[in-house]
């Protein structure tokens, strides 16, 4: 209830009132802004109906799938990274949650997105995929206090990149 809360907060009142509010008229809990802020835009496109988070979490489990092969095939090969997210796809619990207003499928989505950016940004380099791995970083930083200590899977990739100079 408090997601649904939080994400009708921002459809009525805008996307400043719900920034200068979170926390006070805004209970935040332990929550963080992103994923009641992307299910408040969700809201406020399709309309305050089941479909409009259902689809967007729907949306993002199927990225991590994607993700999930990504990085497995770049990291080791696709023989490696199809099995990876075939398992993930085969985890009933994440599928309990796509019917439901939670913010674990999104956390997870965002967390494996700045997964595979920085991967990506390490192996080929450039300001933009550098500025999309900080951006990828702050989204996950934003989903959940929970996803905090998952993040320290960063610093190992670079000290990787660091220490044997090779790709990944």
């Amino acid at each position: 209830a408090r997601y649904f809360a939080q994400a009708k907060f921002l459809d009525q009142h805008g996307l400043l009132a719900f920034l200068a509010q979170w926390g006070h008229e805004v209970p935040a809990w332990t929550d963080l802004p992103l994923i009641p802020f992307l299910y408040g835009v969700a809201f406020s496109v399709v309309g305050e109906t089941r479909i409009a988070f259902q689809g967007l979490t729907a949306l993002l489990f199927a990225g991590t799938v994607v993700l999930t092969f990504r990085i497995g095939a770049t990291l080791w090969d696709r023989a490696t990274g199809a099995p990876a997210a075939v398992l993930l796809l085969a985890m009933p619990y994440l599928w309990t949650q796509l019917a439901l207003m939670l913010v674990d499928v999104p956390t997870m989505f965002f967390l494996t997105l700045a997964v595979a950016v920085l991967i990506a940004a390490i192996e080929r380099g450039g300001v933009a995929l550098l500025a999309a791995a900080i951006m990828a970083l702050a989204a996950a930083l934003l989903a959940k206090y929970s996803a905090w200590l998952v993040l320290a899977v960063l610093p190992a990739l670079l000290f990787h990149r660091a220490r044997f100079g090779a790709p990944m």
